[in-house]
C-alpha cells in the first residue's frame, strides 16, 4: 500500500444505516478521530427498492438515535423539526412513516457529519501487528479499530445467474429497471415482503400483459406485528437469545420468522383487494397468477423469446414449466460485514475464545462454540465476542467491530433497525473507553426464562 495519510482511532468500512447510527453517537460525544467510508456516492438505503408505496416495518422513533439518546440532535424528530414540518409530521395522524421519509433523514444525517466519506471504494484491508491498514481509493490510512457494517448483498439463485440482466434481476434493482418492463409477462419470485412490495408496484405503475408471483412458503404469511411480538426486538430478548443453546436458537429462528419476514398487512390485504376488483369486476382484462409453495429449480432462455421458468410445488413434488418475458428476483439477501475480513482473518489468526453466555453487553457471541470454526474463516463466520467484537488474539489493543453478521446468534433483531442505536452504543462505549450508554436500556414486560 502506498500514499499514507493519517491514523485514526476507528475507520468504519461501509455508511450504511448501522455504521451511520455508530458515527452519529460518537460525533455526539465529540469523538473527531473517526472516518466512515462508502463507495456509494451519497446515502443510499434500499435505493432500487425505495418505492413511492414503501413503508417503514418498524416505530419511528428507533431511528439512529433516540432508543439510546433521545437528545441527540441527530434524532429523526429533530430533522423533522429543523425542516419546519415537525407540526404538520404530528398532524398527519398516520402510524406508519414511508420509508423515503427515513431516506431524507439518513441523508441528512450523513451530511452533517465530518466523518462520513461518500465516493470512497474500500480496495484492502490488512493488519500490521499494531495498526489495521486500510486502502481506499489508491490511498492508505491507519487505524487501532475497525467498525466493518456493509450491508447485505443480493441472494440469486444459481439457475438465474447466468442470465441476469435487463430482463432478470434481483429486486434490489428493480425501481432502477422498472420502466423497461413495460408491456411485459413479469413474474416476481419470492413470497416475503419484498416480493409483495414489487407486486402491488407492478400493479399499480406499470402496464404489463401478465403478472405472476410465486413464493415458497405455503402462504403469503402476513407480518406478525403487536406488542408482545415487539419484545424480541429489544436489547433484553437479544442477551436471553444469545444465552440459549445452539439448538434452540436455531429453532426460534424457525418459529419466530413470521416477526420478521412476513407481509406488513396493508400491503397484502391491497394486492388481493386489487387482484379481486380487477379479475372479477373490472371492463378490462387482467391476468394474475399468485401461487404459494413453490420452488424456483430452473430458469432457461424460452425458444420463442424470454424465459421458460421450471417450479416445484411442495404439495404433490411435480414440475411445472411457465414462460415470462422478465424475472424479478426477490430472493433475499445475505450479510456481507464479512466480505472484507476475509484476508484480514485469515492473516491475525481468529482463535476459537468465546465469552460466557452471562456478559452484560449482550451481542453475537453466542453460548456455545458454534459461531465460528476458528481454522476456516473462508466458509465460517468468526467468533464475535462482547459490544460485537471479532474475537482474536490482539483483541484487547485492536477490535474489529461488526454490524449484522449473524442472524444465528443475535437473533431476528440483527438485520432490523430495531436494536441499531443499541448495538451502535455498546461499540461506541467500547471505542470511548467508558459506558456513555447504558447497557441495559430496556425492562422487558415478556420474559422468556
Amino acid at each position: 500500500m502506498t500514499g499514507t495519510t493519517r491514523t485514526y482511532g476507528l475507520i468504519g468500512i461501509g455508511i450504511g444505516v448501522f455504521n451511520l447510527s455508530l458515527a452519529a453517537l460518537l460525533e455526539d460525544n465529540g469523538y473527531r478521530d473517526a472516518v466512515f467510508f462508502d463507495r456509494q456516492p451519497e446515502m443510499t438505503w434500499h435505493g432500487g427498492l425505495l418505492l413511492e408505496s414503501s413503508e417503514l416495518q418498524v416505530h419511528y422513533l428507533k431511528d439512529l438515535v433516540t432508543p439510546v439518546d433521545p437528545t441527540s440532535r441527530f434524532s429523526f424528530l429533530n430533522y423533522l423539526a429543523q425542516r419546519g414540518v415537525l407540526y404538520q409530521f404530528l398532524n398527519r395522524r398516520g402510524g406508519a412513516v414511508g420509508r423515503g421519509q427515513f431516506q431524507r433523514y439518513f441523508r441528512w444525517v450523513a451530511d452533517a457529519l465530518p466523518s462520513t466519506r461518500f465516493g470512497s471504494t474500500v480496495e484492502a484491508v490488512e493488519f500490521d501487528g499494531e495498526h489495521f491498514r486500510v486502502r481506499v481509493n489508491g490511498e492508505e490510512h491507519r487505524s487501532r479499530h475497525l467498525a466493518v457494517a456493509t450491508g447485505p448483498r443480493p441472494t440469486v439463485p444459481d439457475c438465474a445467474r447466468p442470465h441476469l440482466g435487463d430482463r432478470v434481476f434481483h429486486a434490489s434493482e428493480y425501481r432502477q429497471r422498472r420502466e423497461g418492463l413495460h408491456g411485459a409477462r413479469i413474474t416476481v419470485v419470492g413470497g416475503g415482503q419484498t416480493g409483495a412490495e414489487v407486486v402491488l408496484d407492478a400493479m399499480n405503475t406499470v402496464p404489463h400483459r401478465e403478472l405472476a408471483w410465486y413464493g415458497r412458503r405455503l402462504a403469503f404469511s402476513q407480518l406478525e406485528d403487536h406488542s408482545f411480538v415487539n419484545e424480541l426486538y429489544v436489547p433484553s430478548f437479544t442477551r436471553e437469545f444469545r444465552a440459549a443453546a445452539e439448538d434452540k436458537r436455531l429453532e426460534l429462528l424457525d418459529r419466530l420468522a413470521m416477526s420478521s419476514d412476513g407481509i406488513t398487512q396493508h400491503v397484502v390485504d391491497a394486492i388481493y383487494r386489487l387482484a379481486y376488483d380487477r379479475m372479477f369486476f373490472s371492463d378490462n382484462e387482467y391476468d394474475y397468477d399468485f401461487r404459494a409453495g413453490q420452488e424456483l429449480v430452473g430458469l432457461e432462455p424460452a425458444p420463442g423469446g424470454g424465459y421458460e421458468l421450471t417450479m416445484r410445488s411442495w404439495l404433490d413434488d411435480g414440475l411445472r414449466t411457465e414462460t415470462t418475458d422478465a424475472v424479478v428476483l426477490a430472493t433475499g439477501f445475505t450479510p456481507s460485514s464479512w466480505d472484507h475480513l476475509r484476508g484480514v482473518l485469515g492473516g491475525i489468526d481468529a482463535t476459537e475464545k468465546h465469552d460466557s453466555a452471562g456478559h452484560d453487553s449482550a451481542a453475537h457471541d453466542c453460548a456455545g462454540h458454534d459461531c465460528a470454526a476458528a481454522g476456516n474463516v473462508k466458509d465460517e463466520v468468526p467468533p464475535v465476542g462482547q459490544n460485537f467484537e471479532v474475537l482474536w488474539r490482539h483483541q484487547e489493543t485492536n477490535s474489529i467491530f461488526v454490524q449484522n453478521g449473524s442472524r444465528k446468534c443475535i437473533g431476528l433483531a440483527d438485520p432490523n433497525l430495531s436494536i441499531a442505536a443499541w448495538r451502535a452504543a455498546m461499540i461506541a462505549n467500547r471505542v470511548l473507553g467508558r459506558e456513555v450508554y447504558s447497557t441495559h436500556p430496556d425492562t422487558p414486560l415478556v420474559r422468556f426464562s
